[in-house]
């Protein structure tokens, strides 16, 4: 396959019990009655991630609560189960919609305290009288979230090319001082990290050799780079990532 490069310039910067066997007498079965709340569904949405990372001075973050009918103004209680209150200060314990509101925002505080890299789990729900069990959809009417912060700031900015996408765009290069590493996070697609240590001179080591990218090959399914050799090239300010790029039938190739 065709050697392309992959490149950063550094610019710095109960089943119901009816019992179904057969039997001579006939059973009337009526179904149960749908729930009162029907059109007045609140649920989280379905986009709300379980894992929340926060940045570094991060002092709060919020989730979205929705509603099926927003017709009129309405409360809505919400359970908190056990929080931390020395992590998550101030958890709100109600949301309120606006006469015409589908969606409201909450806003959680957390605390300065928070340590780096550890994650605190934090659950919320809506209670049984708001949720209908027959609705049809993917929100949901619990949110279990685990909370963590990182100290990754942005260290450069600059432009990446890649192999696969034949293309280059800007990026950001991260630097946590805590894990004396070095991040392009979200590089190939959302979630997908490359993560390196540096020690400032030509030669750089990623962290995760095979790395999953996130894309998904149409007929092959996810491709996998594994990291074979990397070089820094001080003079152009340049990252140079050697990949070997595989998918479940094989390899599609590999270069720098």
């Amino acid at each position: 396959m065709k050697t392309r490069k992959n490149i950063f310039n550094v610019l710095l910067a109960g089943f119901v019990a009816m019992a179904c066997w057969s039997c001579d007498d006939e059973v009337e079965y009526t179904p149960a009655q749908e729930s009162a709340v029907a059109e007045t569904q609140v649920y989280f949405l379905n986009n709300e991630s379980s894992e929340m990372v926060l940045g570094k001075d991060a002092t709060s973050f919020t989730i979205t609560v929705g509603r099926a009918n927003s017709t009129s103004a309405q409360n809505v209680p919400l359970i908190v189960s056990n929080p931390r209150t020395d992590v998550f200060t101030s958890v709100p314990t109600s949301v309120d919609f606006a006469a015409g509101e589908t969606e409201k925002e909450i806003t959680i505080q957390v605390s300065n305290d928070m340590e780096f890299f550890k994650s605190y789990p934090l659950a919320i729900e809506i209670p049984e009288e708001f949720v209908n069990p027959y609705a049809e959809q993917d929100n949901h009417p619990i949110l279990a979230l685990n909370v963590s912060k990182e100290d990754y700031q942005p260290y450069a900015v600059g432009t990446y090319t890649s192999w696969w996408y034949e293309e280059s765009w800007e990026h950001v290069l991260e630097y946590s001082e805590l894990l004396g590493r070095y991040r392009f996070a979200d590089l190939f697609a959302e979630g997908v990290d490359v993560e390196f240590t540096w020690d400032g001179g030509a030669k750089f080591t990623c962290l995760v050799a095979k790395l999953p990218t996130g894309i998904v090959h149409p007929s092959y399914g996810m491709v996998t780079a594994e990291c074979q050799n990397t070089a820094y090239r001080e003079a152009e300010q340049t990252f140079l990532f050697q990949y070997k790029w595989t998918v479940s039938a094989g390899s599609f190739g590999s270069g720098i």
